[in-house]
């Protein structure tokens, strides 16, 4: 996966994160939320990224 459309994804997946937190998200975007971690997921095992450093705490 280019790397644009990682950074697209993780844009889309802190939106959709700081929506669940600030304003209470429906369970569509929860879901849509919870498709693209998966997206992101599968694109770093796929493509051989590494997630960034500040990624190793939570992982």
């Amino acid at each position: 996966m280019p790397r644009s459309r990682t950074d697209k994804l993780l844009t889309t997946a802190l939106r959709l994160a700081t929506k669940a937190i600030e304003e209470r998200a429906n369970a569509g975007d929860l879901e849509e939320l919870a498709l693209v971690v998966l997206e992101l997921d599968e694109a770093i095992v796929r493509e051989s990224e590494t997630p960034p450093k500040r990624w190793t705490r939570v992982l």
